[in-house]
């Protein structure tokens, strides 16, 4: 199944759940290896590499000793709260820098491995706003800092892989699930619940804007879009080269707080906390993942409920061992 793989960021929220669905999918852990920084708790037999992305040396050392067939770049910056400035300029290293200098060790190899990189439905940006689900056909308009990192990566693999091999975009829409950490919406609400019940804090959920629509899908789910893709590259059956990975429904902020208090074994109060209520550019977004379904048959499997119920767990678990 896939040949051999080489994961970039592999010891990140949604890396760890690729490395499962992987091998679920019927890798050998001999088969993959993964780029990180640390030390990551990953299976026993992936191939660890400690490298920085930016440096040429280092990359080119990491994929001659990997030989992939498939590259699945992650790496990169994670959250979307990306501010011009210093933060644009890191942004702009870890997102394209990268990414421009893995494309180009892969190019100057003797293999044409596909290489699918980790991007964004920030690209369609303003572009998203409507009552319909975005389609890979809606032009990008990036409204910020880090969409814009991440078309121009997009665009950075297919200029430099070109006929060498594929270069294709999966523009993840939310992926939640247990495992996240607290810069994203729907982790950050259930470690407050988590602590809530435990009696660490008192019973109030902050919260900021409310009022925003997004499309979550399950990592566990998305995880399982990528090792479908990953197969399909290394076979050469895609015809496409973006890909939307999407649930198709998109649920308020506010129906996220709603769904907690079912599941939080103690009652809480909810308050708005300026700091957290940032007015969103975007109110609505919801992708179209059609054709990632027709590509490889790939169906969300996992309900809204169970991911919140499991990330709940997580943060429970988490708050008991005293974190």
């Amino acid at each position: 199944m896939a040949g051999r793989i080489l994961i970039t960021g592999a010891g990140g929220f949604l890396g760890r759940h690729i490395v499962d669905a992987l091998l679920e999918q019927g890798s050998a852990p001999g088969d993959l290896s993964a780029a990180i920084r640390g030390t990551p708790a990953l299976p026993a037999g992936v191939a660890l590499h400690d490298v920085d992305l930016a440096e040429g040396s280092e990359t080119a050392g990491m994929v001659q000793a990997a030989r992939p067939d498939v590259v699945l770049h992650l790496a990169g910056a994670a959250s979307v709260a990306v501010k011009a400035g210093e933060g644009g300029r890191i942004a702009w290293r870890d997102n394209v820098q990268t990414t421009i200098t893995l494309a180009s060790e892969l190019r100057a190899t003797h293999k044409s491995p596909a290489i699918l990189l980790a991007s964004s439905a920030e690209v369609y940006g303003r572009n998203l706003l409507g009552s319909a689900p975005t389609t890979e056909e809606t032009a990008p308009r990036p409204a910020g800092v880090y969409g814009r990192t991440k078309l121009a990566a997009e665009q950075a693999i297919a200029d430099i892989v070109g006929d060498a091999g594929q270069a294709i975009a999966l523009r993840l829409f939310n992926s939640a699930g247990p495992g996240q950490d607290e810069r994203f919406v729907v982790s950050a609400f259930a470690a407050q619940v988590a602590r809530i019940e435990a009696g660490q804090a008192p019973p109030v959920l902050r919260v900021g804007n409310l009022d925003s629509e997004r499309d979550f899908l399950d990592v566990r789910d998305t995880a399982r879009a990528w090792a479908l893709l990953a197969d399909a590259a290394w076979a050469r059956r895609l015809s496409a080269t973006v890909f939307n990975v999407a649930s198709g429904e998109p649920r308020s902020i506010r129906s996220i707080v709603d769904d907690l208090a079912h599941l939080a074994r103690r009652r809480f109060e909810v308050e708005i906390d300026p700091a957290r209520a940032r007015p969103s550019e975007i109110p609505r977004a919801s992708g179209d993942a059609r054709r990632l379904a027709a590509a490889t048959g790939w169906q969300p499997r996992i309900s809204w409920l169970t991911t919140l119920s499991d990330t709940l767990d997580h943060w429970r678990a988490v708050t008991a061992q005293g974190g």
